[in-house]
């Protein structure tokens, strides 16, 4: 078995991470907004996650990681592979990449911070593989990816009370990509608020949300593969 390190909405508070425990032989995904703007606080994180030593990185971008997404725009998916690859990391925005492990072949695809129907038009590339993993940013509709966001009007004053609204951020087309997929595992993040795992059907639901305040991360998610 693999152990897979899963996080994601790091959001440049990455050092608070304990990567004690992982070692050579586990996998490390991360699924978006790790970066920001600038070109600095991108290669931060990739100094800092160059330290860990594990058998395979991989990553999407998250539509926070604005220097690498503008990247991308110039130079194509190429681009940003090429950087991250200096790092250690594979990243699979509309990508299949396969590994092999203890005699069998997992099977991974990922795609990047997801705004566009046509982004998932990709998918159809994969054919009849036997998808093991998927790894997202946005998570798919319905499926923890619930926010709670105050919905009263009035303005704050004594004894006033908060009304609180629930509701999904959680993408359609992704949610149509897992039923056509039907990975083992996916991996996302995006809704902070969601931070879990559920297993439904065939696959286990990860959200990987890290960031539990401005200032706080939670730990990684770790899943046997």
């Amino acid at each position: 078995m693999i152990r897979v390190f899963a996080t994601a909405d790091t959001h440049r508070l990455h050092e608070q991470l304990d990567i004690s425990a992982i070692n050579g032989a586990d996998w490390l995904i991360h699924c978006g907004d790790f970066g920001g703007f600038k070109e600095q606080e991108t290669r931060s994180f990739f100094e800092w996650s160059h330290k860990i030593v594990a058998r395979h990185k991989f990553m999407v971008l998250g539509n926070h990681d604005y220097y690498l997404m503008q990247l991308e725009q110039r130079e194509g998916t190429e681009g940003v592979r090429k950087l991250v690859q200096d790092y250690g990391f594979i990243y699979l925005n509309k990508t299949l990449h396969k590994v092999s492990v203890e005699n069998r072949v997992v099977a991974l695809a990922g795609l990047s911070y997801q705004s566009r129907d046509s982004d998932c038009f990709w998918a159809q590339d994969i054919g009849q593989t036997s998808l093991s993993v998927l790894i997202t940013h946005n998570p798919p509709r319905g499926i923890l990816d619930h926010v709670e966001k105050d919905s009263s009007h009035s303005t704050e004053s004594p004894g006033h009370v908060y009304q609180t609204q629930t509701y999904g951020i959680g993408n359609d087309n992704i949610m149509a990509l897992v039923t056509d997929l039907k990975p083992q595992y996916h991996f996302f993040g995006h809704c902070h608020e969601g931070h879990g795992q559920k297993k439904q059907g065939d696959t286990l639901f990860v959200n990987a949300a890290a960031q539990k305040s401005r200032i706080l991360l939670r730990p990684f998610q770790v899943v046997e593969v």
